[in-house]
């Protein structure tokens, strides 16, 4: 790990702590709750959100962006 990752990993494990938190407090209907109209569901916009992440973490694996993963677990 850098020095800049090492100086700041405290931040990013406490975002990642809280996050997990967050994800845990949530019920199956707080993840079906859709506010209507043509909005996704909150559970769609989680897993789209972590397929984003997913993309960033591998593009700084491979040192290239690939927005084809998709998380087929429903």
């Amino acid at each position: 790990m850098n020095s800049y990752m090492q100086d700041r990993w405290t931040w990013v494990d406490g975002t990642h702590t809280q996050i997990a938190a967050l994800l845990d407090s949530l019920s199956d209907a707080d993840l079906a709750f859709n506010p209507g109209g043509s909005n996704m569901s909150l559970g769609a916009l989680c897993r789209e959100l972590g397929e984003i992440e997913h993309s960033y973490i591998e593009s700084l694996k491979n040192l290239k962006q690939d927005w084809g993963y998709r998380n087929t677990e429903v």
